[in-house]
């Protein structure tokens, strides 16, 4: 993988960006992690498979960089809470790897903390909680099996851009740039009931053949590329969920204003509401303007979608439309 320097960030900056990322070496199919247990199979697959040709910006990194520089910081620090556990299980055959924020030995408590811009936080909803729940119940079910006594378990959010005064000015505003969550812990056949569907999951054919012939060879041998082909079409699409699924709207827009009077998931329900206005002056001022959908993921955020051939597919029967 290459990463280009878009923002002419400093030389060491950007070393370090590098370096931090972890994307410097190619991934290896030999064990799953625990983050790409939780998500899914076909990007996993299209990582290994394209390492050598992805390309990403360093300015797709800022967001991730600032969470490192807060666990780098904690990592340093000397108390008797162990930080970065680096956890390891045996489970149906599979390697599972997967590394814990920290562990707090006189309470008992397993942590993870995560770094949040504050539009993603309100004062009473944090976005990505239930994959928080599910990350820290695998790592405190993993941790248990090495014999770790992991009682509570805790998720840290620390919020970014969060502003004083807006805090007492709007209800929904998260009240400090620091929320503690107290996780929920499941039952062990629970978690391992979850571990092992998921497992089914990602253990397609087409993982196992491109780690059995490997990452560098299939691309110089026509026969396995093909085969391999083949294997992946097999391989689960991602749900409209994952992809981030934004239907199209149509905005009710008035005249000199920047918000929309009304949002419709039809057209012809934009067109009624207009037409139901009380005075022809009124429908005068009105517009309607579409606001087009699409999978927000696989547009701007999956890393390998320039790979992904229902991607394409999916950006084709766009253009044919317009």
């Amino acid at each position: 993988m290459k990463i280009t320097n878009d923002l002419n960030i400093p030389e060491h900056a950007f070393a370090a960006i590098c370096r931090h990322q972890g994307r410097l070496d190619p991934p290896t199919l030999d064990y799953i992690g625990v983050t790409t247990l939780m998500g899914e199979p076909l990007p996993r697959y299209l990582k290994a498979r394209h390492w050598a040709e992805l390309e990403i910006k360093a300015s797709e990194t800022m967001n991730a960089m600032q969470g490192q520089m807060g666990h780098l910081l904690f990592a340093g620090a000397q108390t008797d809470t162990e930080t970065e556990i680096h956890l390891e299980t045996e489970f149906e055959g599979v390697t599972i790897k997967g590394i814990a924020d920290y562990y707090d030995p006189k309470l008992f408590t397993l942590g993870d903390a995560k770094f949040k811009q504050v539009n993603a936080v309100t004062a009473t909803n944090i976005r990505g909680y239930d994959k928080l729940e599910t990350q820290l119940n695998i790592y405190c079910w993993m941790a248990r099996r090495m014999g770790y006594d992991v009682q509570h378990l805790q998720g840290d959010i620390y919020i970014n851009g969060w502003t004083v005064y807006k805090a007492f000015g709007d209800s929904a505003y998260p009240k400090a740039p620091y929320v503690k969550l107290s996780i929920p812990i499941w039952e062990e056949a629970f978690t391992a009931n979850y571990v092992s569907e998921r497992l089914r999951v990602h253990n397609t054919r087409a993982i196992f053949l491109l780690r059995d012939f490997g990452t560098k060879l299939p691309e110089r041998d026509e026969e396995i590329r093909l085969l391999l082909d083949s294997a992946m079409l097999k391989i689960p699409i991602c749900t409209d969920e994952e992809r981030f699924m934004q239907p199209t709207k149509y905005a009710v827009m008035k005249e000199g204003q920047k918000k929309a009077v009304k949002l419709c998931d039809k057209l012809e329900d934009a067109l009624l509401y207009i037409a139901a206005q009380p005075s022809t002056a009124l429908k005068a001022k009105l517009s309607v303007t579409e606001r087009k959908g699409g999978y927000m993921r696989c547009g701007f955020y999956c890393g390998v979608r320039n790979f992904c051939v229902h991607n394409k597919k999916t950006l084709d029967n766009q253009n044919e439309v317009v």
